[in-house]
């Protein structure tokens, strides 16, 4: 597949990757060389309720990650284990990449980032899953959901448990993956990029920081991904009412807005006391500042609804639990099969059922003492790129606060984003948000999106992914090749390698002039430097291709003859062996022409025929040239075996989704869960 300008020109070349078009198999059985389980116990070969042919690899449980004092002396004989939930790539680009995808909360499990956001399944209003085709993240990237820290999802701790800071969050997630790499080796070299949304924005950083401070592991960290993040407390608790006046949703100067002004400058002399004693240690979550958000509640309200916050477009009935697919997937996630199939029945029974967000976890991760990650983005900025995205109708973790943050920030030998200008940035012919880069730093406004993104912008989402990871799909396969996207000025593309600024798409002239070994003006160079392969072009290129496709038909067609000559060679000796043939012959004529031959070989002395001649009155048989009926017979026969092995596979793929619980959570407007 070549993808094309909307012209009709090539862009650039075929595809070149292997789909999982094939049934997922389970891993070979390693050789255990720990405590620790192997990646074949971590299997997942189906899901309850699934119809189908289950074509994901998938794996799941839990692994220990108690957190470490000095090495190699554990903290506390603690038993904490995060529990993970893995999707490989379904098709392989040049080399591929790990995410590892955080909620946030705190204590926010990250199956809402895989049955609700871009996770490779969803669970419908009947409570059966359905695998997500061409817009999942595991199209190209395999993903770690994981659940941390423990206590939250189907993570677990029972003794011992002492992480209540975010740097020691981020060493549990340091010792989760040193196990992780021991049951996948393959994973511990593998370019590595940490995502999440809202809360994670505090998580992300601190465990980025860790693992390039971290002597545990060796994880080639390339990039970081940030959606609607919860980051720089000081400017993103004002921007609460800098939204709704942006947004229209509060009037300026009404009642509404001086009651939430008046909680706003209570918040705000207290991040300055903060920022003044403490040098912002505290200021993660501060209890004045959190009232904001039943001051907005109370201000927003209409015709006895409330605003939803994560998705002000619409109001609903207060204590709605949001996101609406979360009923579906919490009883899913509640059901015993569910539960053993994903292997996370070893939670001890006082974990309970799992819930969207942890409560104990969420009470005790105020994190009094960790200042806000916003102060380690500059010194990670020297080593890897960022990218904060947010949707325009979110006001739980309004864009407007990073935007301000973002002004503020230094990095990289300046501060803010100085003369670089947003860029429209479409996607499938439709207009999806403004995109800015500098020095490492992408901010992406996504337009018409709630707190998840993902969720409602599938699509954008995804080539944000692969743009960021400069995901080269000259190398893969997939639905994703056949989508558009465009950013500024830039030629409407829909393959080439890919920057976070959109800009080094391959045009048409550059394919043109090297698909037949034509290097005129130095084009080939360029292809060279734009990350182009050149030399992949030549040999897979679509006239190469299609000449191999010609050559496969061709060959297939031969062997389909040489199929169909000897099943119709062998029916015809059965037909022989009956006395009948092609051509209709009085049985008398046959007979004579036999004992000629007879005869002939009487002669020689070599056969004799002791069977009694036909009497003269005989009527002479013919045999039909079709016989119509035995074939009839022994084709319903094949149809009939066909069937019974067809209904036998119905049966097998058949699986029994069990009662699940529901009740959850509802949602608060004055809930400090950042998910």
């Amino acid at each position: 597949m070549v993808r094309v300008s909307p012209d009709g020109t090539a862009v650039a070349s075929e595809l070149s990757g292997t789909p999982h078009d094939v049934p997922a198999r389970r891993p070979a059985k390693r050789q255990r060389t720990s405590s620790l389980p192997t990646a074949s116990d971590f299997w997942i070969d189906s899901l309850p309720g699934f119809h189908g042919d289950f074509r994901l690899s998938l794996y799941g449980g839990n692994l220990p990650s108690a957190t470490h004092t000095t090495p190699p002396a554990p903290a506390a004989d603690s038993d904490a284990h995060l529990y993970f939930l893995l999707a490989r790539n379904k098709h392989i680009p040049k080399r591929e990449r790990l995410v590892i995808w955080l909620n946030g909360g705190p204590g926010c499990s990250s199956f809402d980032g895989a049955l609700i956001e871009l996770g490779p399944l969803r669970i419908d209003e009947s409570g059966t899953p359905r695998v997500v085709e061409g817009t999942a993240w595991n199209e190209y990237a395999n993903v770690l959901f994981l659940d941390q820290p423990a206590g939250t999802g189907f993570s677990y701790v029972t003794k011992n448990d002492n992480v209540r800071e975010l740097a020691d969050a981020a060493d549990q997630v340091v010792n989760f993956l040193a196990n992780f790499y021991r049951v996948f080796p393959e994973f511990s070299s593998m370019d590595t990029y940490i995502a999440g949304e809202s809360y994670a924005g505090q998580y992300i950083p601190y465990i980025a920081d860790a693992i390039e401070k971290t002597t545990i592991v060796n994880t080639p960290l390339k990039g970081l991904l940030i959606g609607n993040g919860w980051i720089s407390p000081r400017e993103q608790y004002p921007a609460y009412l800098d939204y709704l006046l942006d947004q229209r949703l509060v009037k300026e100067n009404s009642q509404a807005h001086r009651n939430i002004r008046r909680v706003l400058d209570k918040c705000e002399e207290k991040l300055a006391t903060i920022e003044k004693d403490n040098g912002g240690k505290g200021m993660v979550l501060v209890g004045e500042c959190e009232q904001i958000l039943g001051a907005v509640g109370a201000a927003t309200g209409k015709d006895g609804l409330c605003l939803n916050l994560y998705d002000t477009r619409e109001y609903h009935a207060c204590g709605t639990e949001w996101p609406p697919a979360l009923k579906q997937v919490s009883g899913f996630l509640r059901s015993r099969n569910v539960v053993k199939a994903l292997h996370a029945e070893k939670g001890p029974e006082s974990h309970g059922p799992w819930t969207q967000c942890s409560s104990s976890v969420g009470a005790k991760f105020w994190t009094p003492n960790s200042v806000p990650s916003v102060v380690l983005l500059p010194q990670l900025l020297e080593k890897m790129p960022i990218l904060l995205y947010n949707g325009d109708k979110d006001a739980m973790c309004p864009g407007i606060g990073i935007e301000k943050m973002i002004d503020k920030l230094e990095w990289n030998g300046a501060t803010g984003f100085v003369d670089a200008a947003p860029l429209d940035w479409s996607v499938d012919g439709e207009s999806a948000g403004r995109w800015t880069t500098a020095r490492n730093l992408t901010y992406v406004e996504v337009f018409n999106s709630s707190h998840m993104v993902p969720m409602d912008k599938p699509l954008a989402a995804h080539d944000m992914l692969l743009r960021f990871m400069q995901v080269d799909t000259l190398h893969s396969a997939g639905s994703a090749a056949k989508i558009p996207s465009r950013i500024g000025s830039s030629p409407e593309a829909v393959l080439a390698p890919t920057h976070p600024n959109g800009t080094a798409l391959v045009p048409p002239s550059v394919l043109d002039t090297t698909l037949d070994g034509v290097e005129a003006d130095g084009s080939a160079e360029k292809v060279i430097e734009d990350g182009y392969d050149v030399e992949h072009e030549r040999q897979f290129g679509p006239r190469r291709t299609a000449a191999l496709v010609v050559f496969l038909l061709l060959i297939v067609g031969a062997l389909w003859g040489i199929v169909h000559w000897r099943k119709a060679a062998r029916r015809e000796r059965y037909r022989k062996s009956k006395g009948k043939g092609r051509a209709s012959v009085p049985l008398d004529e046959r007979r004579q022409q036999r004992e000629s031959k007879r005869g002939h070989r009487r002669d020689e002395g070599a056969y004799h025929d002791d069977r009694p001649e036909p009497t003269p009155d005989e009527a002479p048989e013919t045999v039909a040239v079709f016989d119509i009926g035995e074939e009839d017979e022994y084709d319903e026969e094949e149809r009939r075996v066909g069937r019974r092995y067809e209904d036998d596979e119905d049966e097998d793929g058949k699986g029994d989704l069990g009662k699940a619980a529901e009740d959850a959570n509802p949602w608060r407007v004055d809930s400090a869960r950042r998910y």
